[in-house]
């Protein structure tokens, strides 16, 4: 089956923002969709508790996929974000977790064993209650890594 990384990044972050604007105050838990030619996504969602056992589960899933033969998969979470002005701002050094005007996004990752589409969507909450998210916002996936992109290299 032939995939566009692009395509599907934008659809999934569509889908998760659509799904998180529905209800607010709802989390998005993290989730990866593991893809293998035609057959039906598989959908996991996990959760750790600190990052040894964050490690672990990792690791079985990079087991997992790469014993059945996974071809691409999506990673889909949520995360604080924190606004700076510039490198001299003395809030730079504070973690967005430690803000009180820290704002949510959703983050959207395609990947397979030779590249990455990062996507992101900072969600918007209104004085109505209501939530929007700004425009997407697409990061150069040969600059981005870490454990959740790097699973099938």
């Amino acid at each position: 089956m032939k995939y566009n990384l692009q395509e599907e990044a934008k659809k999934a972050l569509d889908e998760a923002c659509a799904w998180f604007c529905a209800e607010p105050g709802r989390q998005v838990p993290c989730q990866f969709v593991l893809h293998k030619g035609a057959n039906e996504p598989l959908h996991l969602e996990l959760g750790w508790a600190d990052g040894e056992e964050k490690s672990f589960k990792l690791g079985v899933l990079k087991h997992l996929m790469q014993k059945t033969g996974v071809e691409w998969y999506l990673h889909i979470s949520e995360a604080w974000v924190a606004h700076v002005n510039g490198d001299n701002d003395p809030l730079r050094k504070v973690m967005p977790r430690d803000r009180e005007d820290r704002g949510e996004v959703i983050h959207v990752s395609a990947n397979d064993a030779l590249e990455s589409v990062v996507m992101s969507a900072e969600i918007v909450r209104h004085a109505d209650g209501s939530v929007s998210t700004k425009p997407y916002t697409v990061m150069d996936g040969c600059s981005y890594g870490g454990r959740m992109v790097e699973l099938l290299r």
